[in-house]
């Protein structure tokens, strides 16, 4: 099953993203999380051969979407056990720019989102998603949602997709 518990963004998580030369969406063994990385230079690593890059994980909130051919049907399955998911957010910067303290970031993960005509016209296509959204509750009670696209990825249908299945082949 997928994480259902909040994590409430904290100023050194936010820092870690802002100061992160990477950020990397995970859904694996059922976490969500955002995984940071510090890359050390390689003027850095010629001075100090004991110099480490630093990662840094952050819990998200996570969701998975996945329409399968049932039948010759397609049908949502909300929730599915025995998936896996690793995405690179290497177009990210807007988002952490506006995260806050208390915020919570959600992974909304769409496995083969497309339309009829990719469904018919392209079989062995396969086209993934992932959307993150930033939650920021309000002094009102209500929270206040931020969409934004993390990543997408078309082709093959294989064990390269973005999010895939046992049977696909777990890294």
């Amino acid at each position: 099953m997928t994480t259902v518990a909040t994590h409430a963004l904290s100023k050194t998580d936010i820092v870690a993203l802002r100061k992160a030369d990477d950020v990397y969406a995970v859904l694996y063994e059922g976490e969500h999380k955002l995984r940071c990385f510090k890359r050390v230079t390689f003027a850095e690593r010629e001075r100090d051969p004991f110099a480490e890059d630093r990662r840094y994980e952050i819990p998200a909130v996570g969701h998975i979407r996945s329409w399968e051919k049932q039948d010759g049907n397609v049908a949502e399955v909300v929730d599915p056990d025995g998936y896996q998911g690793f995405v690179s957010l290497y177009n990210s910067t807007g988002i952490w720019d506006v995260v806050r303290e208390g915020d919570e970031i959600h992974l909304e993960w769409l496995r083969g989102n497309y339309n009829e005509f990719l469904r018919t016209e392209a079989p062995n296509v396969a086209f993934d998603e992932l959307v993150v959204t930033v939650v920021r509750s309000l002094p009102s009670g209500k929270q206040k949602r931020m969409k934004f696209h993390g990543a997408s990825q078309a082709g093959a249908r294989n064990s390269a997709r973005l999010i895939r299945t046992r049977a696909e082949g777990f890294v």
